[in-house]
């Protein structure tokens, strides 16, 4: 990524969906986590309407 691009503080790189995910139903329950190392810097989750 960085060979053409310059990332600055506050980008988000976000990338496709991997293979073998599966369709999203209600009441879903998803975790996202933004780490930075080992440390984890912010953390949320929601469950799928």
């Amino acid at each position: 990524l960085s060979s053409y691009t310059t990332l600055q503080d506050g980008d988000v790189v976000m990338t496709g969906t991997p293979q073998g995910v599966g369709e999203v139903h209600q009441g879903d329950v998803f975790l996202g986590r933004l780490k930075c190392g080992d440390v984890t810097l912010l953390e949320i989750e929601w469950v799928a309407d």
